[in-house]
């Protein structure tokens, strides 16, 4: 597990990547009752325009959804815009995983 919070420490360096922990203290938040799921947004065209809408993904133990009507797609963004402002920003949370680390291996 050491070597594992460690990777997420070297990622989180990564342009691309964002890692945020939300805090035990920060109680049960509803949002997170919706279950892992992935946001697909698609890139623009000559207009401006997506190529694709965005989907929702969500893998069930029997299956997989898709989500694309509008209104599923801003309940899932609403979701993840609640979820982040409720985490730890982003150098705390790596500040923390590091911590983590360190402690574990201590012991």
């Amino acid at each position: 597990m050491i070597e594992q919070l460690r990777h997420l420490v070297v990622m989180s360096q990564r342009n691309n990547v964002a890692i945020r922990v939300m805090p035990f203290s920060a109680g049960f938040h509803p949002a997170a009752a919706t279950g892992p799921f992935i946001k697909l947004d698609f890139p623009t065209v000559a207009n401006g325009a997506p190529s694709e809408p965005s989907t929702v993904y969500i893998e069930g133990l029997t299956g997989a959804l898709f989500l694309e009507k509008p209104n599923e797609i801003k309940r899932y963004s609403e979701a993840f815009a609640d979820l982040w402002e409720a985490s730890m920003i982003e150098v705390e949370s790596v500040n923390y995983i590091a911590k983590l680390a360190r402690e574990m291996r201590q012991q």
